[in-house]
């Protein structure tokens, strides 16, 4: 027992010092675990404490194994109940008081297949054939069918945002005998949250007929009511350049000139934490700032995480200097991945005025178990970026909870490795305007969530001619108001505004005859009144 370990510790402990050994200088001595067998889950397994150039056989040795009981003696003989990672652990006394301990880790295996699963297709688009796919794999091909269930969370509905095209919604799917992958086809049909995008987390569940590999979670966005089209002719490029150019158009004899909606970045972290706030840290860490290696992304000052195992995190809090986060904003902050210990998981947290830091992002693996992940508290932002330069790192503040709020807080963590931070803050949406000949109308100005929310279903695209542009078409009601916007990629974060004031009727089109030298856009046309 420990009351027996404890008391064992100090009998040595008295008889060392009645001893000449209680002035007999402390000594370093290697200490290992010799396996006798190779681990495997459900199967026997006995090791031995191997200490060279000492004598273990007046030593009591205490054994100690994830998942057993402790125990006493030469050797340890114990069955891991679990596939995976665990430890342990041996201590060696002698009654002269010496001590020895080591500790290892192993990692059992059987004979199950390994499952993991990816968006080998990552995006859905409603109203379209342009199917989301999701991956499920295996290692090798597995010698009988397996079962493989699964959960799915996430901002889109179940049933009424997707299902497969099919009209079921699973929540198994079978490898066959002989198969190394199979595939969950995902039909987008609606948007009942109005985010954009919806997200699909898929989740494989554990189960006894196989193991989970380290890619047991992955993300599947679904899009709004766009349509993509590519043009033939390829190899061209729009006449937009972002940040504040325009593009003319010329549609349904009228021209149009719109410009880019463009974001502006508001500082709130660089080279000192906000006015009033008080910093600390967890894990190790430390406020450390830093003006070399690396060199600041901006002014002279970065900080930097400790290089630590497991979960390390610096944050503030209780800034009196507070940053107001409005509709269609972003938040960031800039990260340096230190190239020789990168760390696994990144995840950034805002702390709001209300003192709530369920707002969080991460980026890499799902460790660090602050929130509900799918969640605004815990919303996966995509894979680590690259190490050795400066990346920002910046989502919509929708998918963390932030529109509306203000922040007053600000945390850092890291999972593993080391990381250097700098220039925090959020993007603000800036305004944009569109003249046509019909006037000036303020459509233009609307954010993308704003267009999204008033889009109408595109019937048909597709080009007149091998030197015409793409010509759309669309039910409407007579009366009725419509704009079109476009992206160049479905990355991009904003919609370009290229038509405006188009009274509708009851069968609608128009050609976006800027669209010949293109290689591809992505439509949405809007109701604006």
């Amino acid at each position: 027992s420990t009351d027996d370990t404890v008391k064992n510790f100090a009998t040595a402990a008295t008889l060392a010092g009645m001893t000449s050994l209680k002035t007999q200088a402390w000594t370093y001595a290697n200490a290992n675990i010799v396996a006798t067998n190779a681990p495997s889950q459900g199967q026997p397994m006995t090791v031995t404490l191997n200490v060279p150039g000492m004598d273990l056989s007046g030593a009591r040795i205490v054994w100690e194994a994830q998942g057993a009981e402790p125990s006493y003696g030469s050797s340890f003989t114990f069955t891991p109940t679990n596939y995976g990672s665990a430890w342990i652990e041996a201590e060696a006394n002698w009654p002269d008081g010496r001590r020895v301990f080591a500790v290892t880790n192993f990692f059992a295996v059987n004979s199950l297949p390994t499952v993991s699963v990816t968006a080998s297709v990552p995006n859905a688009q409603i109203g379209t054939t342009n199917y989301g796919v999701f991956t499920f794999t295996t290692a090798s091909p597995v010698t009988n069918a397996i079962t493989i269930n699964f959960t799915m969370a996430g901002s889109a509905v179940k049933w009424d945002d997707y299902r497969t095209p099919n009209g079921d919604m699973p929540q198994t799917i079978v490898i066959p005998k002989g198969a190394s992958s199979t595939n969950l086809v995902i039909k987008a049909i609606g948007n009942e949250t109005g985010a954009n995008p919806e997200t699909i987390l898929l989740t494989l569940n554990t189960d006894p007929s196989y193991n989970l590999g380290s890619q047991y979670f992955t993300t599947m966005n679904i899009t709004t009511n766009y349509v993509a089209t590519t043009n033939s002719t390829g190899g061209g490029t729009t006449n937009s350049t972002g940040g504040g150019s325009t593009t003319n158009s010329t549609g349904g004899g009228s021209t149009t000139n719109s410009t880019t909606t463009t974001y502006t970045n508001a500082v709130w972290v660089d080279d000192a934490l906000p006015a009033g706030a008080s910093g600390t840290s967890d894990g190790g860490d430390t406020w450390n700032w830093v003006t070399t290696s690396p060199a600041p992304f901006s002014g002279t000052k970065a900080h930097q995480s400790a290089n630590a195992a497991g979960l390390h995190e610096h944050y503030f809090n209780y800034a009196s200097q507070r940053l107001a986060v409005n509709t269609g904003d972003k938040v960031f902050a800039y990260v340096y991945l230190d190239p020789a210990s990168p760390p696994s998981e990144v995840m950034l947290s805002w702390n709001d005025a209300n003192g709530s830091w369920e707002h969080r992002a991460y980026w890499g693996t799902n460790s660090i178990g602050y929130g509900s992940n799918g969640t605004s508290s815990r919303y996966y932002a995509g894979a680590l970026p690259a190490t050795g330069g400066w990346v920002k790192l910046e989502v919509p503040a929708s998918a963390v909870g932030l529109e509306g709020q203000t922040l007053q807080g600000m945390d850092y963590a890291l999972y593993n490795g080391k990381a250097t931070f700098d220039y925090a803050g959020k993007s603000a949406l800036g305004s944009t305007n569109s003249t046509s000949s019909g006037g000036t109308t303020n459509s233009a100005n609307w954010t993308s969530a704003q267009k999204l929310a008033a889009s109408v279903h595109v019937d048909s695209a597709a080009k007149v001619s091998a030197t015409s542009g793409m010509k759309l078409n669309w039910s409407a009601a007579t009366g009725d108001v419509y704009a079109i916007a476009y992206k160049s990629n479905l990355t991009d974060t904003t919609w370009t505004t290229i038509a405006t004031n188009l009274t509708g009727s009851a069968a609608m089109s128009w050609t976006d005859t800027s669209s010949t030298n293109v290689p591809q856009r992505f439509y949405i046309i809007y109701k604006t009144n």
